[in-house]
């Protein structure tokens, strides 16, 4: 029977200061960029969004419904940078999700995105929350454009 070996100590800098909460699934967890959430319920765009991020060294976590984002911001607070908000979803309405969002991280920088762009409400709700608004379907010049923008304004206020 052979024994175990020795249990060698950690320096206590080898731990993650702010680990990620099990359960949740981060794109390039290890990556350099800010950590991004994309909440929407297409699966395509999810994918297709999640691939610019990461290709961009973005760390990434997808949402498919407001509520679904609404329990990952409690959980990952204010290690989410950005978020990206589909404008029309089953369930949860948008405003209401960026409320809960805003209200768990006060300042939050939301880029709405919708392929509704001639809407009243989708206006209102962009002009009143000071959220960022990109047009479905996303191009990759103007997602990062969006990106770099929101995080620009949201590091000036700080």
């Amino acid at each position: 029977m052979n024994p175990l070996p020795p249990i060698i100590p950690l320096a206590p800098d080898s731990f993650p200061a702010n680990p990620m909460p099990p359960g949740i699934r981060i794109a390039n967890a290890d990556g350099p960029g800010n950590l991004i959430m994309i909440v929407d319920d297409d699966e395509g765009v999810r994918i297709i969004t999640e691939m610019i991020l990461v290709q961009e060294g973005y760390r990434v976590v997808c949402a498919e419904t407001g509520a679904q984002a609404l329990e990952f911001i409690d959980k990952l607070g204010d290690r989410v940078a950005l978020v990206f908000l589909d404008f029309v979803m089953p369930g949860m309405h948008c405003a209401w999700t960026l409320q809960g969002l805003r209200k768990a991280v006060p300042g939050l920088p939301i880029v709405i995105v919708s392929g509704y762009t001639a809407n009243s409400t989708l206006e209102r709700l962009v002009n009143e929350t000071g959220s960022g608004f990109i047009p479905k379907p996303l191009a990759r010049h103007k997602l990062l454009h969006s990106i770099r923008s929101a995080l620009g304004e949201f590091s000036a206020r700080r």
